[in-house]
């Protein structure tokens, strides 16, 4: 199969591929695994499946790749292992080292809403005040409305 710039740009692919492509292979380049291998890191190959192979390529291709995907796992297992190690450890000092900061927030933080508490109250009393005022009002006119004819 020869995999054509063109054939690249007519189905979509993103400007860095077409980029990529062109400046390894020019206008186009015909496929081989060695040659696959060799950029094997730099293409997106399940956007290259599903966009460039006919459907029994394409579906031979999906065929293949849970076997690979599983490799993949069983391979990445013990850096992924190793990485939630890390991390955990990661997190556990960070956590102790903020600890103080946060402490040191909340109090803060609960000074400061006391604070506004205290400052805001006679606020607080007027408003209720003329909440009162408001439906006494609006009591007293309503039993006016009533009385009458």
């Amino acid at each position: 199969m020869r995999i054509l710039l063109s054939a690249l740009r007519a189905a979509g692919a993103c400007a860095d591929q077409v980029a990529l492509f062109e400046a390894r292979f020019g206008d186009g380049v015909d496929v081989t695994e060695a040659l696959c291998l060799s950029v094997a890191d730099l293409f997106d190959w399940d956007w290259a499946a599903d966009n460039l192979l006919p459907a029994p390529a394409r579906a031979e291709y999906w065929r293949a790749m849970p076997h690979a995907e599983a490799e993949y796992i069983r391979a990445s297992a013990p850096a992924r292992a190793e990485y939630w190690r890390a991390m955990a450890h990661a997190e556990a000092e960070y956590i102790r080292a903020s600890a103080p900061a946060r402490a040191e927030y909340e109090r803060a933080a609960a000074h400061a809403e006391a604070e506004y508490i205290r400052a805001s109250a006679p606020a607080r009393a007027r408003a209720e005040y003329e909440r009162a005022a408001a439906v006494s009002f609006a009591r007293a006119a309503l039993s006016l409305t009533e009385v009458r004819p």
